[in-house]
């Protein structure tokens, strides 16, 4: 045997013992919420979960971690239209996933202590002058966590429902952009 040949097959034995120890994966403490905070800013509401949890069973491979919902409702709104508050109906919003966090496995474990995951939501114009609308809460639904390596998803956790109050980052969130 040739060392070309010794060193293609213990690349595909490693190869296979690392994707073997992802599909093992599994949760040794189960997420949980320990922050939440929705943000309203320039027509979006980001959803900031500060979440505990930990994991096993990975190899060395980065593991890409996002937050997604199937969606949701902003029903407790007000537009400050020339100062005379309206309430306009609803507002749905479409199911998202959000933005990624790499992290890298340590003796083939994640945890996270009071780490943010984000989820970004467009606000659309619900007000007759096309101002941003006034949201004091949303409802989310069907908040997942998801765990995946190379698009492959190997851990889900769902986290439910949620109604969140809304943050403001600006000092007039009503005002025209």
């Amino acid at each position: 045997m040739t060392v070309i040949s010794a060193t293609v097959i213990l690349f595909l034995i490693l190869s296979f013992i690392d994707d073997a120890l992802v599909e093992g994966s599994h949760f040794i403490e189960e997420p949980h919420v320990v922050g939440k905070t929705l943000l309203q800013k320039m027509g979006i509401l980001t959803l900031r979960l500060d979440l505990n949890f930990r994991a096993t069973g990975f190899s060395k491979k980065p593991v890409t971690v996002f937050l997604t919902t199937a969606g949701g409702t902003s029903a407790n709104i007000v537009c400050l239209n020339t100062g005379f508050p309206n309430e306009p109906k609803a507002i749905v919003f479409s199911p998202t996933k959000g933005q990624a966090v790499i992290v890298q496995p340590k003796n083939n474990q994640i945890t996270f202590n009071n780490v943010p995951v984000f989820l970004s939501l467009t606000i659309s114009r619900v007000c007759s002058d096309d101002s941003p609308p006034f949201i004091r809460t949303t409802t989310l639904k069907n908040i997942e966590l998801h765990l995946t390596h190379n698009s492959s998803e190997f851990l889900r956790f769902n986290i439910g429902n949620m109604s969140i109050p809304t943050a403001y980052a600006e000092e007039r969130p009503y005002a025209p952009t």
